[in-house]
């Protein structure tokens, strides 16, 4: 699905060795992740041997107090007693209740930011048709097919079209400023080189898929799309065994770079559902592959959602 990119423009720093993230509450994650195609050059999807979890803790589930009727519920947290998850690279990840607005995640680093790559292409969409809304025209079937491919293959081709026909950049300033986004900043004419945190991740993915910013037909269209990518997209967050059966909407983005003479990879994942919008970013050494950074996003919402019920 991606080619690989060459660019001097794009310098993150790759921390090797071992990063351990404590958040809240965890269990161990699932065996190896199944084989499945990657999108870029269809390469194989494999668990990475750098990737490990460390013991959990024995606990018991936290029970969550109601309210009293007819008062509706509280808002839901992740049950979870400790995310031990030691992983190569520069990666980290924040969950974001759609409902409260509270945000969780790995703090000490707030401010890591990384390539939006694809996960951009929910909010390309979005923006899109958000105009075509407001100049009060119907989308034609040529531009639905197309932003189509954007979602479900992550077609590249069709993310630049509609990205150059809506102002390159100002479709990324729009973004910052109708999602209220504080640590995103503009790379320019390249939308796949937005620096992008992962708090800003988990508040794109709320804003593109509140119900705010399209109507409903739109909104409900984008939704379905999400929720039913290429199989080779839908890697990461939605195959964590906790989050089975849920109707997870998805955007991942993942790339090879060549920076001299280095090759690293950007893998990042983008999902909503229910009362959650979790993104998770990683950025790596090329020789561990595409699955690494899969894995990472997979094992973190596994532990946090491990006893969710």
């Amino acid at each position: 699905m991606r080619a690989k990119i060459t660019s001097a423009q794009w310098v993150l720093s790759i921390a090797a060795g071992a990063l351990t993230v404590a958040v809240l509450t965890g269990l161990a994650v699932r065996p190896p992740m199944t084989q499945q195609a990657a999108a870029s050059g269809n390469a194989a999807v494999a668990t990475s041997p750098e990737l490990s979890v460390a013991p959990a803790p024995s606990t018991s589930p936290t029970s969550m107090a109601q309210a009293p009727a007819p008062a509706p519920a509280p808002a839901r947290r992740p049950v979870v007693s400790a995310v031990n998850l030691k992983a190569s690279g520069s990666w980290s990840w924040a969950l974001r209740n759609t409902k409260t607005g509270e945000v969780i995640g790995s703090d000490d680093k707030a401010s890591f930011t990384n390539n939006t790559e694809s996960m951009i292409k929910a909010w390309i969409a979005t923006d899109y048709l958000m105009d075509v809304e407001a100049a009060g025209r119907s989308v034609t079937a040529a531009e639905q097919e197309r932003l189509r491919k954007m979602i479900h293959f992550s077609d590249d081709q069709a993310a630049q079209w509609a990205y150059v026909n809506r102002g390159s950049d100002l479709v990324v300033k729009r973004l910052i400023s109708t999602c209220k986004l504080t640590d995103t900043k503009v790379t320019l004419n390249w939308w796949s080189k937005t620096q992008i945190s992962a708090r800003d991740a988990a508040l794109m993915g709320d804003c593109v898929l509140n119900g705010k910013l399209l109507s409903p037909r739109w909104h409900d269209w984008l939704l379905d799309q999400m929720r039913n990518v290429d199989p080779s997209n839908a890697f990461g967050i939605a195959e964590a065994p906790a989050l089975a059966g849920k109707e997870i909407a998805i955007k991942n983005g993942w790339t090879e770079h060549t920076l001299g003479t280095r090759s690293v990879w950007a893998v990042n994942c983008l999902a909503v559902w229910g009362d959650w919008s979790l993104a998770v970013l990683t950025n790596y050494p090329a020789e561990l592959g595409q699955s690494h950074g899969a894995g990472i996003c997979r094992a973190v919402a596994q532990q946090l959602f491990a006893n969710d019920s």
